[in-house]
């Protein structure tokens, strides 16, 4: 996991072979933080829903950080087409790719956008 820091200092995770990279990035002036994402997001492992695919590969990319809307993370950690993150409150969350139940939400579904872990509920 990565851990964000209380300055301007960036945390980042990046993925297998660099295709995709989540940074969660503390405030200084609040105890908030931003969520930024870039790189190869076709199975929605960026978080940003919706999008469009292009080009011959119908990829999604996005080639500079673009903030995730709507959350505050902690701690993010990448794998091979997904992502999970812990909130400010402890709730964890995954997105993207879901074969073999990877996202923890009890099925292979793919997931574009943060959904959070029932699972990991009171925890």
């Amino acid at each position: 996991a990565v851990a964000t820091t209380d300055c301007s200092m960036l945390a980042a995770t990046t993925r297998v072979a660099a295709r995709s990279t989540a940074i969660a990035v503390r405030r200084a002036s609040t105890s908030s933080s931003v969520c930024l994402t870039w790189g190869e997001g076709t199975h929605g492992e960026l978080g940003h829903y919706p999008f469009v695919t292009s080009g011959l590969m119908k990829q999604y990319l996005e080639l500079t950080p673009r903030q995730l809307e709507g959350v505050d993370f902690r701690d993010i950690a990448c794998g091979t087409n997904h992502t999970l993150a812990v909130d400010g409150s402890g709730k964890v969350w995954s997105w993207g790719k879901g074969e073999n139940g990877k996202l923890g939400h009890g099925d292979d579904a793919d997931r574009h956008k943060p959904e959070m872990l029932q699972g990991f509920a009171g925890v």
